[in-house]
């Protein structure tokens, strides 16, 4: 064999071994999230992914990005594809939040159940929030993490966990104060583009009318 094909073997193999030294592992899911397990002022989350059984992806403090595998996981959540594991009526992606950030958190937790983040954020419209528990209750991996997303009616700080917070460990907010329209904007939308529609056809025949009179 040449040392000129030796040599390309080499390279083949040592960029085969580099790109899979690069490539990002992302967790499993091990189990189905319940969007109702956590809550912000009360209100449940309108869709969820995980559980992941992942204890690193809510890695980092606010005003750092995320995990590769947290926003690889909050994409999932905001376009719902692949689908998420739990989800109401008014879950409708796409979402288009801005999820660079982390915006606060908090460690430590300690199976705490009722709690605020670590700089008192308050969370009002959509709401992307992501939760770490060692041993969870609600799912059999036990050691998993979980996303949320939420469309809050109303302003709060406190977020509450369910199973009494057993096993809670960390949690990080992502996105809040993002906007739905409401039902009304979407109907005068609808009504606009109507009027618009309508503006257009008669000016096209008027249009016409006046060439065959020409």
């Amino acid at each position: 064999m040449s040392m000129r094909r030796l040599l390309k073997i080499a390279l083949a193999t040592a960029a085969i071994g580099l790109g899979t030294m690069a490539a990002p592992a992302y967790a499993d899911i091990v189990d189905n999230c319940h969007d109702g397990f956590v809550t912000v002022g009360g209100q449940g989350a309108i869709a969820c992914v995980g559980y992941y059984d992942d204890n690193a992806m809510l890695t980092g403090q606010a005003g750092q990005a995320p995990s590769s595998g947290a926003t690889t996981a909050i994409q999932t959540l905001l376009s719902g594809n692949p689908a998420v594991q739990d989800s109401e009526p008014g879950y409708v992606p796409p979402y288009d939040l801005d999820v660079d950030t982390i915006l606060d958190n908090i460690e430590g937790l300690g199976g705490t159940a009722t709690f605020t983040l670590l700089n008192d954020t308050f969370m009002s419209g959509l709401t992307v929030l992501g939760v770490h528990w060692g041993n969870n209750g609600d799912s059999a991996g036990r050691s998993v993490t979980a996303f949320y997303l939420f469309n809050l009616t109303g302003s709060s700080d406190t977020i509450t966990l369910g199973n009494n917070g057993l096993g809670s460990s960390n949690a990080q907010l992502y996105a809040t104060g993002g906007a739905v329209p409401e039902p009304a904007t979407w109907a005068m939308m609808l009504l606009g583009f109507g009027g618009i529609g309508f503006a257009m056809r008669r000016g096209r025949k008027e249009s016409g009318r006046l060439l065959q009179i020409a």
